[in-house]
C-alpha cells in the first residue's frame, strides 16, 4: 500500500517536470512557440501539482518551516529580477524526495531530443526547399547558435549521467558523445561548449586511467570551482581595466568587458536588485557569477556554493564530480544552466545536498563509477 501511494504522488512530479521541460526548451525554439497565458498556466499547474506532492511526501514540522524560510529568498528573487525560474527551481528541489534522478534525466532526454529532432528537420526542409538562406553557422530553428550547441551538450550530459555507474559504459558514451560534439561544432561554429565539453572528456579519460586510486583533487576542484569562479569574476567586475585582459576579453566574445561595466553601472547587491529585463536592455550578459553581483544577488551564489559543498561531501560517483566542475565552468560564460528546465544539474546537487540518503536513488547499485 506504501508503495502504492509513493508511486503515484511521483507520477505527480513527472508530469510537473515533464511540463517545465517543454517550457524551458520552447522557450529555447524559434518555431515551436507556446502562447504566453498558455504557457503561465503550465507553470502554474506544475506548481500546484508539486505543492501536492510535498504535503504528501509529510516532513516534519521544522523540515516544512525551514523550505519555508528558504522558498521567502527564492520567491524574493523571482519577483525581484521578474522572473519565475528561480522558486521553480526551488520547489524542483524540495519536491524531490523518493524520486530516481535517472527517470528525471530520461524525460529530460526525451524532450530534448523531440525539439532537436523537430528543429533540425523544419530548418533542414526550409533549407533544401529554399525557403531560407543556408548559414555559416546554423542554428537548427533554436534562438542563435550558442543555443543549439548547448542543447546537444547538456543532452549528451544526460547519457553520461545515466552511466556513470559503469566506467567502461561512460567512456564509450564520453566518446560517442564527443564525436557528436565535433559534428555539433561544424553545425553551429560554437566554441564554448566544445572547450568544455573537451575538458570533461579529458577529466574522464583521466579517471579511468586512475579508476583504482583516490582522486582527492577532483573532488576538491568540484568542491571550490565555483567559488574560485565567482571570485574572479568580482576581481574583473573591480579591476578590469588595470588587469591586461584585452586578448581574453576578445577569445571570451567581450564577455569579461562586459561584466565590468555592468558591475559599473548596476552595482554590487547582496539579494536581488535589478530586474532581469533591465540588465539584459543594457548589456549582454552571459556570465552567471556576474550576474549574482549585479542582479540575482549574491545569496544565489552563496546558496548553490554550500549546495555544491554538500554534493560533493554525499557524492561518490567521480564522473558526477567532473560534470559539476565543467557546469561551474559553464556558469562563467553562460548563465542559463542554472535553469533546471535545461540544464538537469542543479537538480542533481540540489537532491543530494537537501536530501543526501533519502533520494529515490538507490544506495546499494553494483560497481560506482571508479
Amino acid at each position: 500500500m506504501k508503495d502504492k501511494l509513493v508511486k503515484q504522488k511521483n507520477v505527480l512530479y513527472y508530469i510537473a517536470i515533464f511540463m517545465i521541460f517543454i517550457i524551458g526548451n520552447n522557450n529555447t525554439s524559434s518555431i515551436l512557440n507556446l502562447d504566453p497565458i498558455f504557457r503561465q498556466m503550465m507553470y502554474g499547474i506544475a506548481v500546484i501539482l508539486l505543492g501536492i506532492k510535498i504535503l504528501c511526501d509529510k516532513h516534519s514540522l521544522k523540515e516544512y518551516i525551514l523550505m519555508g524560510i528558504l522558498g521567502l529568498v527564492f520567491l524574493y528573487t523571482s519577483i525581484k529580477v521578474d522572473n519565475i525560474f528561480f522558486i521553480v527551481n526551488y520547489i524542483l528541489i524540495i519536491s524531490i524526495s523518493d524520486i530516481k534522478i535517472s527517470e528525471i534525466v530520461k524525460i529530460d532526454i526525451i524532450v530534448k531530443m523531440t525539439f532537436l529532432l523537430v528543429n533540425s528537420t523544419i530548418y533542414y526542409i526550409d533549407v533544401l526547399t529554399n525557403q531560407i538562406p543556408f548559414e555559416e553557422r546554423q542554428t537548427l530553428y533554436f534562438h542563435n547558435p550558442n543555443t543549439t550547441m548547448g542543447v546537444i551538450f547538456w543532452l549528451i550530459v544526460d547519457f553520461i549521467i545515466l552511466s556513470k555507474d559503469n566506467y567502461r559504459k561512460v567512456m564509450k558514451t564520453s566518446t560517442i558523445g564527443l564525436i557528436l560534439m565535433f559534428v555539433a561544432y561544424w553545425i553551429t561554429g560554437s566554441r564554448t561548449a566544445m572547450y568544455l565539453y573537451i575538458i570533461l572528456y579529458i577529466l574522464i579519460i583521466l579517471a579511468y586511467i586512475l579508476r583504482n586510486k583516490n582522486i582527492k583533487v577532483i573532488k576538491k576542484i568540484s568542491k571550490y570551482a565555483i567559488d574560485v569562479l565567482f571570485i574572479t569574476s568580482l576581481i574583473i567586475c573591480l579591476f578590469y581595466p588595470k588587469l591586461n585582459l584585452q586578448e581574453v576579453n576578445a577569445a571570451l566574445s567581450g564577455r569579461l568587458y562586459k561584466s565590468y561595466w555592468a558591475y559599473n553601472k548596476f552595482g554590487f547587491n547582496i539579494v536581488a536588485g535589478e530586474t532581469l529585463d533591465e540588465i539584459v536592455d543594457n548589456v549582454i550578459l552571459d556570465n552567471f557569477y556576474t550576474r549574482s553581483i549585479v542582479c540575482y544577488g549574491i545569496i544565489i551564489y552563496l546558496i548553490l556554493s554550500i549546495w555544491i559543498k554538500k554534493f560533493s561531501k554525499k557524492n561518490d560517483s567521480k564522473v558526477l564530480d567532473m560534470i559539476v566542475i565543467v557546469f561551474c565552468l559553464f556558469l562563467f560564460n553562460e548563465s542559463y544552466p542554472y535553469l533546471i528546465s535545461r540544464c538537469i544539474i542543479p537538480l542533481m546537487i540540489g537532491q543530494k545536498a537537501l536530501l543526501g540518503k533519502k533520494e529515490g536513488e538507490a544506495q546499494s547499485e553494483s560497481k560506482k563509477f571508479i
